[in-house]
């Protein structure tokens, strides 16, 4: 009798131990709204691809956050998307953040002031426009279409959506992502 309650015993503790270590709400789990947020950059972060400081860079930036509650930026969209076509360790983004200029602000010109983060979803994208490129696939983001249409009229370039513009970057990194590796470990 005493065995058979030492056995019982055993196996409702490793049950117990092993149900709880399966738990998907664990720590390393994104549990609020308050950290779906973007972060301000400041000069200690670095990008995630190629390991400049981001506070340096023109923008338009970008940012991750990963389901663990960290944050990857990005020196340029370009960047951006490249680091999001490599698998990661951390699984796909929670949310991603792109920097969205003014309308008014001339894209030709390296400006490393802050601007208002946006989903990437709600951004809209001019591509193939002539500007300094930092690094990676040059992209400007802006609020809305008709800012970007607006700042086509005045500087060129090709209007794209988050979709289309993933699928161009996608094409143009053929064949070079499989032997890109990330600079900068999380």
């Amino acid at each position: 009798m005493r065995f058979s309650s030492i056995i019982i015993s055993l196996i409702f503790s490793f049950s117990v131990f092993f149900l709880s270590a399966c738990n998907e709400n664990n720590d390393t789990t994104i549990q609020t709204s308050e950290h779906y947020q973007p972060k301000a950059i400041d000069s200690s972060h670095e990008c995630a691809i190629c390991g400049m400081y981001i506070a340096n860079q023109p923008a338009p930036r970008a940012q991750i956050l990963h389901r663990n509650g960290e944050h990857a930026f990005f020196c340029s969209i370009g960047d951006m998307l490249t680091y999001h076509q490599i698998p990661s360790p951390l699984g796909k983004p929670v949310k991603i953040w792109v920097e969205t200029l003014d309308k008014e602000t001339n894209p030709l010109i390296s400006d490393i002031e802050q601007h208002q983060w946006t989903d990437h979803k709600n951004a809209s994208y001019l591509t193939k426009i002539n500007r300094r490129m930092v690094m990676g696939y040059p992209v400007v983001a802006l609020q809305s279409k008709s800012d970007s249409i607006q700042m086509q009229k005045e500087y060129g370039g090709e209007l794209s959506t988050w979709d289309s513009l993933v699928k161009q970057h996608r094409e143009s990194m053929t064949g070079q992502v499989s032997n890109m590796h990330i600079k900068k470990k999380l």
